[in-house]
Parts: C-alpha cells; sequence; structure tokens
C-alpha cells in the first residue's frame, strides 16, 4: 500500500490535523507506521486483527485504571476502532525501544512482566475471544502441536526432524502437567522492542498479542527473543530471572515448568514458521536443540 493511499485512509476516517509525514517505524511488522501532524505523532497499524483490537480495547482500558500507560486507540469518524482496511490509528508514546536489552533493563522488564501479569487477572476475559484465523494461532495449541503437526514428510534434514520428534514427545509426555496448570490472558511476544524504556525503566509495553496460557509462557516469551535469539542465555541467567520474576528462589517444580514451556514457546516458533513457508530455521531449530536440553 503506498503512502498516498495510506494518507487517504487517514483523511476519510479520521479527524485529526493535517498530516506532514507518514513513514515505516524501524522495528514491528513492515505494515506499522509513523503518522505525523502538526503537533501530534500517531501509530497506525495494517491488517490488525479485530479480535486483538477488541480484547486490546478491554486491557487499555482496565491497565490504565491500574496505573499502567497505555496506547489509546484513536476511534473513527464513525467512531470504530477499525475502518474497512482493517487499520487502527494508535496514540504515541514517547520512549526508547532497544533491539538488545542491558542488565538492568532486563531486571526492570522481567518485575514488570510479573505486575502486568497479575494485573492482566482483572480484565474481563474469554479465551474464545481469542479467534483461530490463521497457522500461527493452529500452532498456539499443544493439541495440535502434539497431535496434528504434520511434519514428517516435509523436506527437512533428519536432525531436524529428531529435533521435532523429541520436542513433542517431551510436550506429550508432560501434557497433563501442561493441561493442569492455571491459564490467563499473557502478552505472548515480549521481544526487546516491545518494551518502552525511560532510562533502564519500563515506561510501558506495546504491541499487545494475547494469548491463554500460564503465566510462566510469557517469561518463556521474553527468553525466547532476549536471551535465546542471541545466543546468551545460560543456566544461571535462567535461575537469576526466575528469582527476579517470582521475587524469591525458584522451586525445582517451577524450574521444571519453565524449562517444559520453554519447550512449548522454541517449538510453536518452529512449528509457525514452517507451516507460514519460512526458509530460514536455522536458529530456531538451534533455539529448540538448546531448550530441550534443559528438560
Amino acid at each position: 500500500m503506498t503512502l498516498d493511499l495510506l494518507k487517504e485512509i487517514i483523511t476519510q476516517n479520521y479527524e485529526i490535523e493535517t498530516i506532514i509525514n507518514i513513514e515505516k517505524t524501524s522495528s514491528g511488522s513492515g505494515n506499522t507506521f509513523y503518522v505525523d501532524t502538526k503537533n501530534r505523532r500517531y501509530i497506525l497499524k495494517l491488517n490488525d486483527r479485530q479480535d486483538f483490537v477488541q480484547l486490546y480495547e478491554k486491557i487499555e482500558s482496565v491497565l490504565t485504571k491500574r496505573g499502567y500507560i497505555q496506547s489509546k486507540i484513536v476511534k473513527t469518524i464513525g467512531n470504530e476502532s477499525l475502518t474497512s482496511e482493517s487499520a487502527v490509528l494508535y496514540t504515541f508514546l514517547q520512549g526508547e525501544s532497544h533491539k538488545k536489552l542491558n542488565a538492568a533493563q532486563a531486571k526492570n522488564a522481567i518485575q514488570y512482566i510479573k505486575h502486568f501479569n497479575s494485573d492482566l487477572l482483572n480484565v474481563p476475559f474469554d479465551p474464545q475471544e481469542i479467534k483461530e484465523l490463521n497457522i500461527w494461532d493452529k500452532a498456539k495449541s499443544l493439541d495440535f502441536l502434539i497431535n496434528h503437526f504434520e511434519y514428517k514428510d516435509l523436506p527437512l534434514e533428519e536432525s531436524y526432524l529428531l529435533l521435532l520428534d523429541k520436542a513433542i514427545q517431551i510436550l506429550s509426555d508432560n501434557m497433563t502437567l501442561l493441561s493442569k496448570m492455571p491459564k490467563q490472558l499473557i502478552h505472548s511476544d515480549l521481544g526487546p522492542d516491545n518494551f518502552l524504556f525511560q532510562d533502564d525503566n519500563v515506561y510501558s509495553i506495546i504491541d499487545f498479542t494475547p494469548e491463554y496460557e500460564n503465566e510462566i509462557y510469557s517469561l518463556c516469551q521474553f527468553f525466547y527473543w532476549n536471551y535465546f535469539w542471541i545466543s546468551t542465555e545460560n543456566e544461571q541467567l535462567i535461575t537469576d530471572s526466575l528469582k527476579i520474576y517470582y521475587q524469591r528462589n525458584a522451586s525445582e517444580n517451577e524450574k521444571e515448568i519453565f524449562n517444559i514451556l520453554m519447550v512449548k514457546a522454541a517449538l510453536f516458533r518452529v512449528a509457525g514458521a514452517l507451516m507460514a513457508g519460512n526458509k530460514n530455521l536455522e536458529n530456531r531449530f538451534s533455539i529448540l536443540k538448546r531448550v530441550i536440553v534443559n528438560v
């Protein structure tokens, strides 16, 4: 979609000042843009899912009342949250994002995640509000990963097939445990660029990606992007981070749950990418291999 067409969509749907500039953001998906007027900046997202947007509106309302800084959805002229082109305009939040977090930022992010998860329990939520609309949604399901993920006939090298076998076996062996764990609404995409900082303190979490899972799964996703993706994870780092999250030493059972959920997180990232036709999977399989060792 051209920038001129984006400008036309915004102009036709929103009562905002005259647009002076539109440009893609330097991070995030390719469908996210800065929209600048004389006095304000906005964020425009294309192809936003209606179920995610409706759920985010509830989250934003509850968390704002509880003192969180959250971007707000700008309503259209017709008082809608999305345009007919599935575009959503958000207020812009000042803050710095980073491609890699330093130790102080990571510690503050983990502490923030803990409080964030606790306060998400106050959001009125039914898991059915999150729809299954694409292959990534399928890959989130434990039942799908164990029983319906068809990978054996894919053109993968033998070592990759064996890793998938092993990961699925681990989840299958622990399915009763995973099924009984308490689940809640979480943010499931906590990469470094989804945190906004002022100095080293978290100012806000953005790009809310909802999922219904155990709260520790959100920490696993944080680990995936912030440590495993750049190969800086180690056993002591996991121990220290769990201590920050729980504000005490984690029990052996809690460490075990983290490691099992980490397998699910890594397998999800492989399965979704495979079904989406992604070709560059070397790092994803490397992560899967490393998390399996911990179980």
